[in-house]
């Protein structure tokens, strides 16, 4: 909550998905006895499975929510049982 969606920043490296935060060097002049979150800048990364079309990685932000889909391949996708014929 409280991210602008254009600090945000989403990349994929080989098999690594990379989420990231800069708050621009943002100062907090507020002092707090008490808080829940911090807006400090982060970073994440999450390996991602051979099934994965990284082409076709999307996201959206809405209201503090982060959704990314992460497709599969179409050989990835199953298509249910194969009927082999008998010769």
């Amino acid at each position: 909550p409280g991210i602008d969606k254009n600090q945000l920043k989403m990349s994929v490296d080989k098999d690594l998905l990379n989420i990231s935060y800069d708050n621009g060097e943002k100062e907090l002049t507020e002092t707090y006895t008490h808080k829940e979150y911090s807006f400090r800048n982060f970073e994440r990364s999450f390996r991602l499975p051979d099934a994965v079309d990284k082409e076709r990685i999307t996201a959206q932000y809405n209201e503090g929510i982060l959704k990314v889909n992460l497709p599969k391949k179409d050989e990835a996708v199953d298509k249910g049982p194969i009927t082999i014929g008998i010769s």
